[in-house]
């Protein structure tokens, strides 16, 4: 009887379960076809016909409620798009879509949906059915060999041709537990940056917010964006941003949207109900947009990070006992520099244990803790110093920034008499290294002294950086094979300083390489600690375990890189060497070498070699027309150098018959490009040099940047001709013990 029982109340609970999704979904539906939308015309037709698609409507609402009485907050997201689809490239681009498991869990509150209807022009609808979706399998590489416990879903949709309307919906519902935020006293959504135009002109765009018990919004819109209305719907209150536009996005090369087009950031914010404090954030007034910082605000902002508190004092005790404790050479000159490199090697080289599992020292703070507590082991040692807020220049400015992850703290301070910037470090970082977007734009400062408390706050700029602080090299030897006539051997050697180092850092920095580098200095900088070696000794086991497939990645990533840089596909790299790894002040510079052989730069014609020498310095920036006709600033990462240094074996029996092309000079405001070639025995010498002079140039400075880009990539065009002469003596020196000296 109790098993008849059980299995009608397990039955009834089905039951009841499924009926409430299959409410749930009709709701999803109800509300989300709920709107009558356009359908065009013939004048609009007419108007539009050029483009390849029109958005004829796009709208999102974000929903947050704190529920009554607990710790959880329903984060809801509904998303409707109807889009005229008017070429063949926009109905290929609507005739598949892929999503993931549907549905919805009661218990968790947690479900996805999603709805899709085609309309014909003469106004006639058909709703997919999604149950004629395929699964498919998801894989953990690009090669596919490794598959997961997982899969998506794929939709053809049939019959999809231009004139037709392609109108869907995503509906995410969600509820999120508070109280297993990171922060102790305030729970963040992640923040959101959203540029309003779309790859198609949008006709009607509508964004709506709404916040409700103790949910707090910052909200702030830029470049033309229209600001939140007010709007009352079924008694809740929402804000409404509602906007258009005629233009499309056009993505261009080195570009800021969030700078330049209209754009929309935000975030929600959670705060203790007891306390009452969004703690680093600006909060404004629950379930009403803050849009705008106030004096006051930043004030605050610049306070909490020069009072110690919480885990921040954790980490300045850390950093204190470091320097009292552990610390083995005392020389007070180097006493910041060390300190520094403490922490790096705290919060990437150690970890702590949360409920079995392993995370970084890293994951519990955030720049803002770093520092504060550099600040505060500063202050404790006597130490003058500034601690400042910057906005990356991609971003925003520091005069508009509301969302705390908008800002950058740092500090600077006197090094040995050389004004020393620091930031949160990251594995490889060194002091002094800078935030690169940073440069050349404003920053909110205050000085730091004993008291530990702001003076006040001024407005001051941080310098703009110097394009020989970043500098690549590259250096090629280039060597014909003997018996292999199509083929060159090319040892290639790079070096890279400043910002450049970032971009070969997963080639140059191998984690079996860099742990062992960071151990073996660490040594000597400060006295062991059992259980902290003991840790660390669990990450070496770690990293070595996985070396082997890492292996294979790298020769993977190396010939990715060759391809990218040379347009060589078929180079087979050997013989890596990392030779430096750029992490200590004592060898800034990050260096590696590799060879490999190739056929694609050469070719043999009649009496002829031709060799394609403008590939060997790698691929320039090469601009279609439209790309030229640009119409925004520019924003690169940063000022920077780029030189080639090239040895190029003469083949016996040949001479170089057409150097002159290859010597190429131009210079203005924005940078140059120039480059020598000349013979020094049986070699042909390229020297050549690119360089970019700042990490923004505005629209009226194009058209110089342009020239040196096209001077540069003209360069790359250039073909080195090998000339067959009359058979002579041969003064070279032969045999393998020769050939070995060279």
């Amino acid at each position: 009887m109790k098993m008849k029982k059980l299995m009608l109340f397990v039955c009834l609970s089905i039951i009841a379960i499924y009926t409430y999704s299959q409410r749930s979904e009709y709701e999803v539906q109800t509300r989300m076809w709920k709107e009558k939308l356009m359908i065009p015309d013939s004048a609009f037709l007419e108007k539009w016909k050029g483009e390849p698609a029109v958005i004829l409507h796009k709208s999102m609402a974000y929903e947050y409620k704190k529920l009554l009485a607990a710790n959880s907050v329903n984060n809801d997201f509904y998303f409707r798009a109807r889009i005229l689809l008017l070429d063949k490239s926009s109905v290929d681009e609507y005739s598949e879509f892929s999503f993931g498991k549907l549905g919805y869990t009661r218990v968790a509150r947690e479900g996805y949906y999603l709805g899709i209807k085609v309309i014909k022009p003469d106004g006639s609808e058909r709703n997919i059915n999604l149950n004629e979706a395929v699964k498919m399998q998801q894989f953990r590489d690009g090669k596919q060999s490794m598959p997961v416990d997982d899969y998506y879903k794929k939709l053809a949709i049939d019959d999809l041709e231009p004139g037709d309307i392609i109108d869907y919906y995503i509906v995410r519902l969600n509820t999120i537990n508070t109280a297993y935020s990171e922060k102790k006293y305030y729970f963040e959504f992640e923040p959101e940056f959203m540029v309003l135009k779309e790859e198609y002109p949008l006709i009607d765009g509508r964004l709506s917010f709404l916040a409700e018990r103790n949910c707090y919004i910052n909200l702030s819109v830029s470049n033309g964006a229209p600001e939140p209305v007010k709007v009352v719907k079924s008694g809740k209150d929402y804000y409404e941003i509602n906007y258009s536009n005629d233009e499309s996005f056009r993505s261009e090369l080195w570009t800021a949207p969030l700078r330049t087009e209209p754009s929309v950031k935000y975030q929600v914010i959670i705060p203790s109900i007891i306390l009452g404090t969004g703690e680093k954030h600006f909060l404004g007034t629950a379930g009403v947009p803050k849009t705008k910082a106030e004096p006051f605000d930043y004030l605050s902002l610049l306070r909490f990070i020069i009072n110690p508190s919480d885990n921040r004092t954790d980490l300045l005790v850390k950093g204190n006992r470091f320097l009292k404790k552990q610390r083995i050479d005392q020389n007070p000159e180097t006493l910041i520099n060390d300190l520094y490199f403490f922490y790096r090697n705290h919060l990437f080289f150690d970890f702590y244990y949360y409920y079995g599992m392993k995370f970084l020292n890293s994951d519990k703070y955030d720049d803002f803790d770093f520092i504060q507590a550099f600040s505060g082991v500063l202050s404790a040692n006597k130490i003058e110093h500034e601690v400042f807020l910057g906005v990356n220049k991609t971003v925003g400015t520091i005069e508009n920034a509301l969302l705390l992850s908008e800002f950058k703290p740092g500090i600077r301070v006197n090094v040995n008499g050389k004004p020393t910037k620091i930031f949160m470090p990251d594995p490889h970082s060194i002091p002094g290294d800078t935030e690169f977007l940073l440069e050349g734009s404003n920053i909110l400062k205050s000085h730091v002294v004993d008291k530990r408390k702001p003076v006040e706050i001024k407005i001051d700029s941080l310098p703009a950086g110097h394009h020989l602080e970043n500098i690549q090299k590259d250096s090629l030897n280039v060597t014909f094979i003997d018996g292999e006539d199509e083929m060159l051997q090319i040892g290639h050697k790079i070096s890279a300083t400043g910002c450049l180092k970032d971009v070969i850092g997963q080639l140059v920095r191998i984690p079996e390489e860099y742990f062992k580098d960071e151990t073996a200095v660490w040594s000597r900088m400060a006295k062991s600690i059992a259980a902290a070696d003991t840790r660390k000794n669990v990450i070496m086991d770690q990293v070595d375990e996985s070396k082997d497939k890492r292996k294979e990645l790298h020769e993977e990533m190396l010939k990715v890189y060759i391809k990218e840089s040379h347009g060589i596909s078929e180079a087979k790299p050997q013989n890596f060497k990392v030779q430096n790894l750029g992490r200590w002040l004592e060898s800034p510079v990050a260096s590696f070498s590799f060879d490999f052989k190739t056929s694609e730069l050469r070719k043999v014609a009649a009496d002829y070699i031709i060799i394609d020498a403008g590939m060997l310095l790698g691929r320039n920036i090469d601009l279609d027309e439209k790309e030229k006709a640009r119409t925004q600033d520019v924003y690169m990462s940063c000022p920077r150098t780029y030189e080639w240094y090239i040895e190029l074996e003469i083949p016996e029996g040949y001479e170089a018959s057409n150097l002159s092309q290859l010597n190429m000079s131009i210079e203005n405001t924005t940078g140059g490009f120039s480059s020598e070639a000349n013979i020094s025995g049986d070699k042909v010498i390229i020297n050549a040099v690119k360089y970019y002079a700042h990490n923004f140039e505005p629209l009226e400075k194009w058209p110089e940047l342009l020239a040196m880009l096209e001077l540069a990539n003209s360069f790359v065009q250039q073909k080195l001709v090998f000339r067959k002469v009359e058979k002579c003596p041969s003064t070279r020196a032969q045999g393998p013990n020769v050939k070995s000296e060279k």
